[in-house]
């Protein structure tokens, strides 16, 4: 991830269609965050095609769906958006979380992995509740998790 994350803390030319040099850091920020979640554990990591200056896409770690997001890199490098996710469709999923982009390899790391640890982040229901139930659930989980 080291060069990736160096390689999105320079300026881009803004345009409004996709530059060779967005271009360039999309392969290259893909290639490592695919390396680096592999090595974390994950599978079915689906990183989308380039969009305009953005990047985004899910991976599964232990059970649970995740979806990320990095915003326009022309303006916004400060973060990563990471959440849970239901499907490989939900674009909306569990509570905003960020993960620095800036700060080096570690830093990155040690944010993913405080992400990851966190005990509030939504588990996978191993077989389907009936909707009250989840509520109920829920509920239960997110007064465990605060005491």
């Amino acid at each position: 991830m080291k060069k990736a994350l160096q390689e999105t803390q320079k300026t881009f030319e803004s345009a409004s269609n996709r530059t060779p040099e967005y271009l360039s850091w999309h392969r290259l920020f893909k290639r490592e965050f695919k390396k680096f979640l592999t090595n974390k554990g994950a599978t079915q990591i689906e990183i989308g095609k380039p969009n305009h200056f953005d990047m985004s896409g899910f991976f599964t770690l232990t059970g649970q769906i995740w979806y990320f997001s990095v915003s326009d890199i022309r303006w916004s490098k400060e973060s990563m958006l990471i959440r849970t996710a239901k499907s490989y469709k939900d674009y909306t999923g569990g509570m905003n979380q960020f993960i620095s982009l800036q700060g080096g390899e570690e830093k990155f790391n040690q944010y993913f992995e405080d992400v990851m640890n966190r005990p509030f982040n939504i588990k996978p229901i191993t077989h389907q509740l009936p909707l009250v139930d989840q509520i109920n659930q829920a509920q239960v989980d997110c007064v465990t998790s605060v005491s």
